[in-house]
């Protein structure tokens, strides 16, 4: 495997990996770091989607700034979404989900156990 940048452009070169889960737990690592940080990433509206689908909520609810628990836990979900798995600054998720930035950072810890109890929300972001 093969990771490197240059200044227009970011290629990935694999070779003779037939899977990620044959790569040593460091490289997996890595390779994760590098896609958050270079790739195109998931519009975070695109998580928002997601969960409002998978919880049966408006997506306009999630981004209202409510702190009804189901609401509460949805803009959780979609926080850690954009952030741990996506690569999207706490900043930007902030202001399209409508709270404060020390609100998300917050919400990210929360997300991480509350999508434990949705793993079918996780398995359609791949």
């Amino acid at each position: 495997l093969k990771l490197y940048a240059d200044k227009k452009r970011i290629r990935i070169i694999y070779k003779d990996i037939d899977h990620v889960s044959s790569l040593s737990p460091t490289l997996q690592q890595s390779k994760r770091i590098f896609e958050k940080k270079y790739l195109p990433k998931r519009p975070i509206e695109e998580s928002i989607e997601v969960v409002a689908e998978g919880l049966g909520l408006k997506p306009e609810l999630i981004c209202s700034g409510s702190r009804q628990e189901k609401i509460a836990e949805a803009r959780a979900l979609v926080a850690y979404l954009a952030v741990e798995e996506t690569g999207h600054k706490l900043t930007d998720v902030a202001r399209i989900l409508g709270v404060k930035r020390a609100s998300i950072k917050q919400a990210v810890v929360r997300g991480k156990t509350i999508s434990d109890k949705y793993p079918v929300l996780l398995e359609k972001r791949t």
